[in-house]
């Protein structure tokens, strides 16, 4: 009679010691991955199901209810894993295969003074704008920014042959979302014109090159050719 009781105590010990424990964390076998746009790649773990997946931009990359990624647009985000026991970060940085051109730079707070300080002296410019020669590029022979009345940058944009329009428009797609526009080639760093704070406009500036506009998404309407004609003509 004690055996069997002694015996019991311990299954109660062990049963409540079990209890105790808790689902078991996650544990990611990788904690990182590298992938080309288009690339699928499934997120190896142990731990105890339930587990939920969050990308944490999704125009980056998106993540399944299994865990698979997709890897969408050129940038980085993070993979929330999670059950109820922890949470683990998995890290998703998208590269390019396309690097044609130096992308100009986008920042609207900067004034002329401050992009000549950071790219150096202009090969020319106008009362509107200041030209450079894109570094080390094939498909892209200018980059370009234009000013407002206090100075302050608008746009900017690079300019080449149109026979790399193809190509250019390959480069931009891997970055940016393309989206339908009846007078030109519409590219967005969101998935909705909406909900983007930049747009890339890609037309013809005459017949012999193309010009891939970068704009503010509020100032899609506001684009000025002319402007960067004048720019070109100006060296």
């Amino acid at each position: 009679m004690k055996k069997v009781t002694y015996f019991l105590i311990l299954m109660a010990m062990f049963m409540s010691c079990n209890k105790d424990k808790g689902p078991e964390p996650i544990k990611l076998t990788t904690a990182s991955v590298n992938l080309f746009t288009g690339v699928d790649h499934q997120i190896e773990y142990s731990g105890d199901d339930p587990v939920t997946f969050l990308s944490m931009n999704d125009f980056v990359a998106e993540v399944s209810a299994s865990g698979m990624i997709t890897a969408n647009k050129v940038g980085t985000t993070e993979i929330k894993v999670s059950n109820s026991a922890n949470s683990q970060s998995f890290s998703v940085t998208v590269d390019p295969r396309y690097n044609l051109f130096r992308e100009p730079i986008t920042d609207w707070s900067l004034t002329r003074s401050e992009i000549i300080l950071r790219l150096g002296t202009p090969l020319s410019g106008t009362d509107d704008g200041i030209l450079y020669i894109s570094p080390g590029s094939v498909e892209a022979d200018y980059e370009m920014y234009l000013f407002d009345s206090n100075n302050k940058l608008t746009s900017s944009a690079v300019t080449g042959s149109s026979s790399h329009l193809v190509d250019v428009s390959v480069h931009l797609l891997e970055r940016y979302q393309l989206i339908e526009d009846p007078d030109y080639l519409l590219f967005v760093n969101n998935t909705t014109v909406e909900s983007s704070t930049l747009s890339v406009i890609l037309d013809y500036l005459n017949f012999s090159e193309y010009l891939a506009l970068y704009i503010s998404s509020t100032q899609v309407k506001s684009v000025q050719h002319d402007k960067f004609q004048q720019l070109i003509k100006s060296h």
